[in-house]
Formats: C-alpha cells, structure tokens, sequence
C-alpha cells in the first residue's frame, strides 16, 4: 500500500502534465452481472496509473470474501439491468475532458453473436452504432497475462525506490475494487470473484 497505492496521481500535482499521459479506457462486460470497467494512463517512462473504476465504491465492493479462496460476489455484482445505452451514459458522465486513445473489450464476449431482428449482432457491433469503438484484447492465457501484471508490480524491495528501481504499475486509491481484488485474487477458478478487475488489467498489459 505504501508503494504501489497512490492517494494523489501525478497530473493532480501538475495540471498541465494531464495531456502528457495516454489514455485507455478496458472493459470486462457480462451478461448476468454489471460490467466492470477500469481507465489507465500511461506516461513516457511506460509506467500505468489505474485511475478509475466503475462500479465504484458508491455502489459498494464487487466481492466478499467466503468460506472457499474464490470469494463470493459483493453488492456491486448485482444486476442493474444495463444496457448499451445505459453503459454509454456512465462512459460519457465519468470520462468527461479525457481524450481516451484505445478502448479495449474481453475478446471472447465481446464478439459472440446474438440474435437480432436483422439476423445477428455482437457486443462490438452495437458499441459502434453507439459511437464507441472497442479492440478485443488478445486472447492469450491467463496465467501469460498475470505473468505481465506481475513484472510491472515487481522492483527490488532491498533497494531503495528510485528511477531506476520502482514498480511500473500503480492504482490511484479511490480504486477500491482494484485493490481489493489485488489483495484476494487467489486464481483458482474462472468462477473467481475479484477476477473481473483483474481481468481488465490482463487486457491491458497484453495489448
């Protein structure tokens, strides 16, 4: 917490420093659930700020933890009956001022086709009808992608911290759902309950 946890991010010390950051917005969709979704910065030192998540905390924490290491689901996993246009307005609303260079989308739901009136559509389709264009992440293992997360974590603890020697991942602390789901994360199942956040963040790194 003491390191990779940051109460104030670095473009809120130097307003003028925002525009030098690329943005990216990652989004983990479900069916029977809220989407969960992150946004990133990225400096030119390639270091990645998570910076905001939704559903935040306003709408409480997405998992609990259980009598088993997956953990069971939290008050914002339940279903809020959302959808496209739903998921558009919390884009627009939280996004504002943030010019958001890529948006990238779990690449297996994001292109199952569903029926429709006009024979069949996917996630993807319907996000460009609303004006947003999403690329499906790479579709490599997890474990590959974890292996990501974990190196951009990773700095010699013995070592003080410097340019050198620091991690290359931060989260800013209003991400609640984020670290929660760094601190119980177990990988045990695809039935997991902080795998969400996670999973937006395995997008990222891969691409």
């Amino acid at each position: 917490e003491s390191v990779h946890i940051l109460e104030k991010l670095p473009w809120q010390e130097d307003p003028e420093d925002r525009k030098s950051y690329t943005r990216y917005m990652v989004v983990d969709p479900a069916g029977n659930k809220p989407w969960f979704i992150i946004w990133a910065a990225i400096d030119a030192a390639n270091r990645v700020f998570i910076y905001r998540e939704w559903p935040d905390e306003s709408y409480g924490m997405w998992a609990e933890p259980s009598e088993t290491p997956e953990g069971k689901p939290g008050q914002a996993q339940k279903p809020l009956g959302y959808g496209i246009d739903d998921y558009v307005e919390v884009m627009q609303e939280v996004e504002q001022n943030d010019e958001i260079f890529e948006r990238l989308i779990d690449p297996r739901m994001s292109q199952a086709k569903t029926p429709s009136r006009d024979g069949a559509t996917t996630l993807l389709t319907e996000l460009e009808d609303a004006g947003y264009t999403f690329i499906p992440a790479p579709g490599i293992d997890i474990e590959d992608g974890i292996a990501l997360i974990n190196d951009r974590l990773s700095y010699d603890t013995t070592q003080p911290i410097s340019s050198s020697n620091s991690p290359k991942l931060y989260i800013s602390a209003s991400c609640v759902n984020v670290i929660d789901a760094f601190k119980n994360y177990s990988g045990y199942s695809r039935e997991e309950s902080w795998k969400d956040p996670i999973d937006c963040i395995r997008y990222l790194l891969m691409s």
